[in-house]
């Protein structure tokens, strides 16, 4: 009895063939067999239709020698078979195996007990394996996969769920129809593949084809081929599989397409693209590349990217190999360098180029950017010369005008008539603006091409506000307008550029004024902002609108066109502003309001506090000062401030008791605020002016709002020798004393200026004439004889000679004067930075106004002299 029956259950067998005995026999043991006898084939598979059955039993004889008859059987009854035979029909047992019986029992070797053991083996065989059959058909029908499995005349034996829903079969019935019949489409290559492997046994996988289904769409569709065996290891069929790839097929053919797109832009792009990996071993070569480099790309192919551009794998100091900045894309993305070339000639040409990260299956890949700048070098070479022909050819003759203009307005060829002096006016005012535009376009241009020359102290910020307000409150005075200072940090220190600083703060202040309404107050303030000063210049104007606020740092930027007109101005202002303060490590913004004003601000790092240095040996003074001046706190620091250049001074705070000091004599000069007490200041240089013993002291006044039209109270111009404006400027204030009392004594130094334009050397000796003696020299060879044939105290040198550079004569002076003397370059250009150290001062023409260019003389040969002594 077969494992797992339960045994009420009887087998029920069908005896076909003369098997009465073998049936009488079933039916006697005692499990129970339910056997049903048929004489013949044909009452036996009528017998089929019309009950269950769970085994047949056979006799070959019902069927003859013939093993087709078997074969129809399991066909029809897909029940196990036990066949009964003859002793001697040992071959028609054997085909009747072969034909599909479980098992194949011979007449005479089996009792009964015996025979019901083998029909319960063939039922157990049996059951297992429809089992089987049942699994695979019910994976079939529900795989996700589209498979179907054919007979050897591809028919249809099955076919799963997702093969009929992607072949749009679903309501048409396949299960015994061709192939061939539900695909007539079918090429005549796969009808060969399908008959190969019914042949010889062997699959075929991976194949690709299009696929039109019944409502004429394609499809691509990727196969495999694979036969199925039957028992008897014969190929019973086919198993296909089919993977629908229309999606992933159309993905191909558009990358395809894109990839077929990508390169033909790749080979005609104006510029070379280089393809290399970490090693520089190239991989992609575009036919731009090929003309760039003289290469062709398979001769290039696989060397190193050196070998065309020897400088790529260079970087700045501590920035790493370049393939770890390749690994950080922020740090590279839209980068480019300017490196040199290499054809195949070896020749050298300049390249740019541009480096970035390509994605790659195959390891990190870098992609360079080639392009030629040969023909960029040429222009920006022909314009940096344009520019300095610019700079030399309009600044010097400018500076001239500039001078003369303000030797005349300052009376140097006596009193002019009123409509004389108005049009000088009018002159001087035009040649100022031309200078400003001029300095603005040269400025751009040196800072778009990153040559704006920085030279960064650590600086205190009065002195820095204090000179940016004795400059500009002259321009603010013209319009109406007066400059306050609301709040500053005097002690503190910022690492500045002095003469950049003040450039932005007379582009702010002059702004600022020129947009106030006449009457109305600039206001500056400073104060600190965590590790930075952030300071402000602030008007009553009528506020920027909305629309021009994101232009107001943009070149050329005006929110009005009439304002260039009515206001003056270039646009550049505010750009150039931005650049400086940026590349002093600040930042710029303003906030603004219609009607209410702007105020522009900035901020920069500040300095530590200084180190507190011991106080130096005090020195002899080297003259005295008389100082009137009512504020004691006041003229205690301005007695400081002339110590620390070796002047004594005395102060009084009476103008009655400052005369009768100045009448005893003993005083180089004195000082007078304009603000006394009792008594105007402007009364006391008066009063001394008309004294004979006091003629000749020279007068500095002090005053809140220094302003030389007041002179014309003392009755003649040369009266005062300078205005200083509060709060003072300490090196500005040694400087004139010093000046003063060189004066006094009647001590005139000598001074070579070496220069080509006359026009110009006769400005410079008209500002030097009360100052200093000048000898004027035309190139570097006179300059060389006067240097070695005479002494001079100081040398005025110009750049751009007819001979050669001045700078070339800077290391020779120290041997040619036999002494290290000053020298000051004032030129068209800018020294550079390594020729800057070697100087005691560089001044730009037409930036330097008459009184700069003389205190920046007379500071020079003061400290010489004290050097010296």
């Amino acid at each position: 009895m077969a494992k797992g029956r339960g045994r009420a259950k009887a087998i029920r067998v069908l005896a076909v063939g003369e098997l009465a005995a073998e049936a009488e026999a079933l039916r006697g043991l005692p499990r129970g067999f339910r056997v049903l006898a048929c004489k013949d084939l044909t009452a036996g598979l009528d017998r089929l239709g019309s009950a269950e059955f769970d085994a047949v039993l056979l006799d070959l004889a019902a069927v003859g020698s013939a093993p087709g008859g078997v074969a129809e059987l399991h066909e029809r009854a897909q029940l196990p078979i036990v066949a009964i035979a003859r002793p001697d029909e040992e071959v028609p047992a054997l085909a009747a195996i072969h034909a599909g019986a479980e098992d194949c029992r011979f007449r005479g070797e089996d009792d009964a007990p015996a025979l019901a053991r083998a029909i319960d083996r063939a039922v157990a065989r049996f059951g297992v394996q429809h089992a089987s059959e049942e699994r695979f058909r019910l994976f079939l029908e529900h795989s996700p996969a589209a498979v179907a499995m054919f007979d050897r005349d591809m028919r249809f034996l099955l076919a799963s769920r997702r093969w009929l829903q992607e072949f749009g079969l679903e309501s048409r019935p396949v299960i015994g129809h061709s192939y061939y019949e539900v695909f007539p489409e079918t090429s005549e290559d796969w009808r060969q593949v399908h008959r190969q492997a019914l042949i010889t046994g062997e699959g075929q996988g991976m194949e690709e084809e299009a696929v039109v289904r019944p409502d004429r769409s394609v499809q691509w569709i990727r196969w495999e081929v694979w036969p199925w065996h039957a028992r008897r290891r014969e190929v019973g069929g086919l198993v296909i599989f089919a993977d629908f790839i229309t999606e992933l097929k159309l993905a191909q053919l558009q990358l395809r397409d894109r990839e077929a797109h990508l390169r033909a832009v790749l080979e005609n792009v104006i510029d070379g693209i280089v393809v290399f990996d970490e090693s520089g071993r190239v991989h992609e070569f575009n036919k731009a590349a090929v003309r760039l480099f003289g290469y062709a790309a398979g001769a290039i192919m696989g060397q190193n990217v050196r070998v065309i551009i020897p400088g790529i794998f260079d970087v700045p100091a501590g920035e790493g190999p370049l393939a770890e900045l390749m690994r950080d894309p922020d740090r590279v993305a839209g980068t480019t360098r300017e490196l040199l070339g290499r054809r195949s000639d070896a020749s050298s040409f300049p390249v740019e180029v541009g480096v970035s990260e390509l994605g790659s299956e195959e390891g990190l890949r870098l992609i360079a950017t080639c392009r030629d700048i040969t023909e960029r070098k040429r222009m920006e070479m022909m314009k940096s010369e344009f520019i300095s022909m610019v700079s030399h050819e309009l600044r010097t003759p400018l500076t001239s005008i500039q001078g003369a203009l303000g030797l005349l307005a300052g009376g140097v060829a006596g009193e002019l008539p009123r409509s004389a002096a108005d049009l000088i006016g009018i002159a001087a005012n035009s040649s100022g603006r031309l200078v400003r535009l001029i300095n603005d376009i040269l400025d751009i241009e040196k800072i778009e091409a990153g040559k704006m020359k920085f030279e960064i102290e650590p600086v205190s910020l009065g002195e820095l506000i204090a000179r940016a307000l004795g400059e500009n409150a002259g321009y603010a005075e013209q319009l109406g307008v007066r400059i306050e200072v609301a709040g500053v940090v005097p002690e503190a220190r910022v690492n500045v550029d002095r003469d950049r600083f003040a450039q932005v703060m007379a582009n702010l202040l002059s702004n600022a004024a020129k947009f106030s309404p006449r009457g109305g107050a600039v206001t500056v303030t400073a104060a600190r902002e965590g590790s930075n000063l952030r300071i402000s210049v602030g008007d009553q104007g009528p506020g920027i609108p909305e629309e021009f606020r994101p232009l107001v740092f943009q070149k050329f930027a005006q929110a009005d066109s009439s304002d260039s007109r009515e206001k003056g101005g270039t646009g550049l202002g505010l750009a150039i502003c931005k650049a400086i303060v940026e590349r002093l490590g600040g930042t710029i913004g303003f906030d603004t309001r219609v009607g209410a004003g702007t105020t522009f601000h900035f901020t920069l790092p500040l300095v530590g506090a200084p180190e507190r240095a011991a106080p130096a040996p005090e020195a002899p003074p080297t003259g005295r000062v008389l100082i009137c001046e009512d504020d004691p706190l006041f003229a205690e620091h301005l007695v400081a401030m002339l110590a620390s250049g070796g002047i004594g001074s005395r102060v009084t705070a009476s103008p009655a008791e400052a005369m009768e000091l100045l009448k005893a004599g003993g005083f180089d000069a004195v000082t007078v605020d304009i603000g006394l007490p009792g008594r105007d200041g402007f009364d006391l240089i008066r009063e001394a002016r008309e004294h004979p013993a006091t003629r000749d002291v020279p007068v500095l006044v002090l005053s809140s709002r220094p302003d030389r039209r007041h002179a014309s109270r003392v009755g003649e111009a040369d009266a005062v020798l300078d205005w200083l404006s509060k709060p003072l400027d300490a090196a500005r204030l040694r400087e004139t004393v010093t000046s003063a009392i060189r004066r006094v004594r009647g001590e005139r130094p000598r001074i070579l200026h070496v220069e080509d334009d006359a026009d110009l050397c006769n400005v410079v000796s008209q500002i030097l004439r009360d100052h200093a003696s000048i000898t004027s020299v035309p190139n570097l060879a006179e300059a060389r004889r006067a240097l070695g044939r005479e002494p001079f105290d100081m040398v005025i040198l110009d750049v751009l000679l007819p001979d050669g550079s001045g700078l070339e004569l800077v290391p020779e002076i120290p041997r040619l004067s036999g002494r290290s003397i000053p020298v000051v370059v004032f030129s068209a250009i800018e020294v550079p930075v390594e020729a800057s150290g070697q100087v005691a001062a560089a001044l730009v023409k037409s930036r330097v106004p008459n009184e700069r260019l003389l205190r920046t003389i007379e500071s020079l040969i003061a400290g010489a002299a004290r050097a010296r002594s």
